[in-house]
């Protein structure tokens, strides 16, 4: 069985992205497109300051579909960064719809509904790591991505 993480790697790095993150409600045409060191990035006005950053990978794929680029042209833009800030920048500028834009270590990780209900790893292992606890439970691995957090745990209870 593959390991992964540890429970208090798990830990760590979950505290870790929770002092890195944040969240900023924005409407889609406040956001520019630019390029920098041959890659897109994306600007937007802030409460208190001014969001400049990168994207993750799961970041570009929300922002093609926020603008409505078919995601294999999107992927051939991704070797033309200005032609990509052109087409991104253009339709942001048409796009009035409010976002909720993530940002874990200074780069724009999903970029979602304003609805979306914020509910993130740190949130769940909050709640779900004192139940393990609780239950005596033997975490058998665990792992952490850019999209999804895996606990595998087995209580012995009958």
């Amino acid at each position: 069985m593959k390991q992964g993480k540890s429970i208090i790697e798990l830990a760590t790095e979950i505290s870790r992205q929770q002092s890195s993150k944040r969240d900023f409600l924005t409407n889609a045409n406040k956001v520019y497109a630019f390029v920098h060191e041959n890659n897109l990035n994306i600007g937007f006005p802030t409460d208190d300051d001014l969001f400049t950053g990168g994207l993750t990978t799961n970041g570009h794929i929300q922002l093609g579909n926020l603008c409505d680029i078919p995601k294999r042209y999107y992927d051939k833009l991704l070797a033309c960064p200005d032609l990509l800030r052109e087409n991104v920048g253009h339709w942001l500028g048409e796009n009035t719809d409010k976002r909720m834009f993530r940002i874990l270590d200074g780069n724009v990780r999903a970029i979602l509904s304003d609805k979306y209900r914020r509910l993130d790893n740190y949130d769940l292992a909050e709640n779900i790591l004192p139940m393990l606890v609780d239950a005596k439970a033997d975490v058998e691995s665990c792992e952490i991505t850019e999209n999804k957090i895996y606990i595998k745990a087995i209580t012995h209870k009958v």
